[in-house]
């Protein structure tokens, strides 16, 4: 790449990186809120119900899809009739799945021996050709590094569904239907305005020459999207066969809390690295060090992450659930474990994708995805803690795979980012003891307060012992430079011009 694209292309990550963050803070801010009172007035049951068939749908989403739009987003020369081609694909597709399993919801209700699950089925069935059509917008969206505009239009559809569908419907007793017409608003709001928003991904067409060269990169894409889909959603599946959908209900509440960091940075990297990284491909050099920098930073953030939610884990599950969810702490404290490493694995994603390693990734996630399944099925004859310990163990197998891949690639130094794992954890564990020790010192009667200063304490006992030793951790903080610093630099640049 040219030394002016590739500014241009940094100043657009940057931009995006922000944006689409800012935006997921408030999806996860919107599913608290709503959490606060779904959880008091709903039974795990409706819960599980609704998880069961969200597992199923993003199933099959998979195939929907067929991988056209991160096709659309890797492909160097994108022309017109590639679009057309990916609508076309995606909506058939779509349609034809959501006939399939609105006509098959009975016997699924019948293998996992839920009521309710066959009506929530049929009503969720004909989501998928709202994300088909709005999928191939997304990722042109996505390409073009209109962040701003892809994270609006996110916490707009957000916004109704779980800020005031979900809440309104539930106070009025409409009980597991409330987090169905959230799914339905959501998703149709979201198509609706994808469309506004991207005229291009109006038009419909079909070439058969640029379906097979699209389809070649989709299916290694949708190959390795199945076997995360499986990893991802194959522990709901067989928590709910042998342990029972209110099984599901809580450990749902857990995994929703653990997820929620990694959706937050995870759709971030998903949406910005891998277009970044794409552009970067013909630059060696610079995409190792944007890695491994990536990787350092999210260890450095993520370990103290877990670190808190395994702290508070009583805390947070009191203020989000209310009295009656005590099984979800162990939860909580053992899938914090996983935390750092179901991101960190992300940049390696990415990284794959974007050089077109798909098939690679998907024999990694195909690994995963057992590895899940069986871990979850063995651990479970110990009921959900043993479930959880099973996830966890997959999620730390997965990371190790995939960083080796990235190895193969771009040939770092192993033992390097070994030691950086090491020493952020030799600094994890100094700060975590002082913490304790000095939150050992508080004696405070009120709950609340207590809570909020020992929070404070954590958060600042780590950032006064990294000011001390800034010099051990430039690599580690480099991206947040590349984020925020860079773009001070250059307002200063400015004003010195301006002066001048």
């Amino acid at each position: 790449m040219k030394i002016n694209q590739v500014e241009e292309v940094g100043e657009k990550g940057r931009s995006g990186f922000l944006w689409l963050l800012l935006g997921t803070m408030g999806q996860n801010v919107l599913q608290l809120l709503s959490i606060l009172v779904l959880a008091r007035v709903l039974r795990p049951e409706d819960f599980g119900v609704v998880g069961v068939s969200a597992s199923i749908v993003a199933f099959l989403r998979i195939f929907s899809e067929v991988g056209v739009g991160p096709a659309l987003v890797q492909k160097e020369h994108l022309e017109s009739g590639d679009v057309k081609t990916a609508v076309t694909l995606s909506v058939m597709l779509g349609s034809a799945l959501a006939v399939m399993l609105y006509l098959t919801s009975g016997t699924i209700a019948f293998f996992f021996d839920a009521s309710g699950l066959d009506g929530v089925l049929k009503s969720l069935a004909f989501m998928l050709p709202f994300v088909g059509y709005s999928v191939v917008g997304q990722s042109l969206l996505q390409r073009n590094f209109e962040f701003k505009k892809l994270s609006v239009i996110t916490f707009v559809s957000y916004f109704f569904a779980y800020g005031v569908v979900s809440i309104v419907m539930a106070l009025n007793g409409y009980g597991v239907w409330s987090l169905v017409g959230a799914y339905w608003v959501q998703t149709v709001l979201f198509a609706c305005l994808i469309l506004g928003g991207c005229r291009e991904s109006h038009k419909i067409g079909f070439d058969k020459a640029r379906a097979l060269a699209m389809m070649d990169y989709g299916v290694g894409y949708s190959i390795a999207r199945l076997c995360n889909y499986a990893a991802g959603q194959g522990d709901n599946l067989v928590i709910g066969k042998i342990l029972g959908v209110g099984a599901v209900g809580l450990y749902g509440r857990a995994y929703q809390i653990m997820s929620m960091p990694a959706i937050l940075f995870g759709s971030v990297i998903d949406k910005v690295f891998f277009p970044m990284m794409a552009k970067m491909r013909g630059d060696t050099e610079r995409l190792t060090r944007f890695y491994l920098s990536s990787i350092y930073f999210s260890l450095l953030v993520f370990v103290f992450f877990s670190g808190y939610i395994y702290s508070f884990s009583s805390e947070i599950v009191f203020i989000l659930f209310g009295s009656g969810w005590d099984e979800v702490v162990t939860l909580i404290q053992i899938m914090a474990a996983g935390l750092y490493f179901r991101i960190g694995y992300k940049f390696s994603d990415c990284l794959t994708m974007a050089v077109g390693k798909v098939y690679s990734r998907a024999g990694v996630q195909l690994v995963y995805a057992v590895a899940v399944v069986g871990l979850v099925f063995v651990g479970g004859l110990w009921g959900l803690p043993g479930a959880a310990i099973g996830v966890v163990v997959a999620v730390l197998l997965n990371y190790i795979m995939m960083t080796l891949l990235v190895w193969r690639i771009l040939r770092f130094g192993l033992m390097g980012l070994l030691m950086r794992h090491v020493k952020i954890g030799a600094f994890f564990m100094i700060s975590f003891e002082t913490f304790s020790l000095l939150n050992r010192q508080l004696v405070l009667s009120n709950a609340a307060l207590d809570f909020f200063v020992s929070s404070a304490l954590y958060v600042a006992v780590p950032l006064v012992l990294m000011a001390a030793c800034h010099k051990f951790f430039v690599d580690e903080l480099s991206i947040a430079r590349f984020v925020i610093f860079r773009r001070i630099e250059s307002k200063e640049k400015k004003q010195k011009s301006g002066v001048e």
